[in-house]
């Protein structure tokens, strides 16, 4: 059940100007926020702080959440809070966790993206935030979006789930097997820090998941926690508590999201043994890769020059840490140990990446430098585990992005560097 505190109410912000001004953001949804802004004189009756920030919104949430493209009354009250919301496709994946017509929380509610996904599975929903801007957007946006299920609380967290657990105490103590719970609480901690720097450790992060997970895990039956692509799985596994599961998403193929899911009942697991999901979502089509840390530690890895095809993960699995375990799997060498790419003499059904059929290797030499700038003035090229990086190596070898062939430079198990022309076959990951 939701316990109702007593918080500042979150007042309506709908106005008279409502209607002029969606129409002016339809009209001029090509132009740019800051010169409207400067010609403000010249649209009477128009809400132009809202109408620039809307229209700005707007041209970056068209590919990232485009439902919420097609509500022209939506606000959007900064540019950070776009900036760092979720996209839709890993949104709707969080949907999953919501038990049907169960009671939810969103403690962190930033712009409401992932809890106006998550609400249309709910039969009960609250939304939390800190900045009252941004709740009176999501009061506004929800309203909009016609989610009647859920309320708006304008507050912190850590206060919010301190009093639930003092109002709740006693009726826990009478009733140990009914508590006033949650199905699922949802937390999106804060990773940047006063000066907007970026934050990857969970201690870092704000509100502490460290400090928070115990009183999480009294308020809810399970805790989904949205990290940062960039934190250290491994670490932070041995570091928070009752993890039953992990998922690494990626949207094509581009690293997004960690998730944490927690719950208290049953058998704590060990961190080596919790599942971890590599999620790869491309075209709304969703392939999946599930490892521990133990199965990947005892994982058979031979290594081998490279044969006649050779694999490259997703991105999401690199993230994972499963750099072993696709040896063992699909029956494929690595080409050395800090060098995540595969190779086999046959093609591999269902790998965990992109494949390719090896053309020719060319050392990394004066005369290989030659023959690439010569011949392949137009390919894909990419520097892994390589002394030069990317870009540094593209001007080297004068040489532009494009056409259907690609260039890995790496280094091999001998420590010899080379350069693979590959063509690539069709994807599986």
């Amino acid at each position: 059940m939701i316990i109702a505190l007593s918080l500042p109410p979150i007042r309506d912000k709908r106005t008279l100007e409502e209607d002029k001004t969606i129409s002016f953001i339809l009209e001029h949804a090509e132009a740019e926020g800051t010169q409207l802004l400067l010609s403000a004189s010249r649209y009477p009756g128009v809400d132009m702080t809202r109408a620039a920030s809307a229209i700005e919104a707007r041209k970056k949430i068209a590919y990232k959440i485009p439902l919420w493209y097609t509500y022209t009354e939506l606000i959007y009250p900064t540019s950070l809070s776009v900036e760092q919301c979720s996209s839709q496709a890993t949104a709707e994946y969080k949907m999953r966790f919501v038990p049907e017509d169960g009671t939810i929380a969103d403690l962190t509610g930033g712009l409401g993206v992932d809890c106006s996904f998550m609400a249309r599975r709910a039969a009960k929903c609250l939304y939390m935030e800190r900045d009252p801007m941004l709740c009176e957007a999501a009061q506004h946006n929800f309203k909009v979006l016609g989610l009647d299920n859920t309320s708006i609380i304008n507050g912190d967290c850590r206060e919010y789930l301190h009093r639930f657990a003092e109002e709740n105490e006693e009726f826990s103590k009478a009733n140990e097997r009914d508590k006033a719970h949650f199905d699922l609480i949802y937390l999106d901690p804060a990773r940047r820090s006063k000066d907007s720097g970026r934050l990857f450790s969970i201690r870092e992060c704000e509100p502490d998941l460290m400090q928070l997970s115990g009183s999480l895990l009294k308020a809810a039956n399970r805790v989904l926690v949205k990290l940062s692509p960039m934190v250290d799985i491994t670490a932070t596994l041995r570091e928070i508590p009752c993890v039953r599961e992990v998922h690494i998403l990626s949207t094509d193929n581009e690293c997004k999201e960690v998730l944490l899911l927690m719950s208290s009942c049953g058998t704590p697991l060990s961190a080596e043994d919790i599942p971890i999901h590599a999620v790869d979502i491309t075209h709304a089509r969703e392939k999946r890769f599930t490892f521990t840390i133990n199965e990947e530690r005892v994982a058979d890895c031979p290594f081998s020059a490279p044969e006649t095809y050779l694999h490259q993960l997703g991105r999401a699995i690199l993230k994972a840490g499963a750099f072993k375990l696709p040896c063992t799997l699909f029956g494929i060498s690595k080409i050395a140990t800090s060098t995540h790419l595969y190779t086999s003499d046959t093609p591999v059904e269902g790998f965990p990446g992109k494949s390719f059929r090896i053309e020719r290797i060319i050392p990394f030499n004066k005369e290989g430098i030659r023959i690439i700038s010569r011949e392949y003035p137009l390919i894909n090229c990419v520097s892994l585990n390589f002394p030069i990086d990317t870009n540094a190596l593209k001007q080297r070898l004068k040489i532009r992005d494009g056409g259907n062939l690609h260039l890995f430079a790496t280094t091999l198990a001998s420590g010899e560097k080379v350069m693979i022309v590959s063509e690539p076959l069709s994807a599986t990951f």
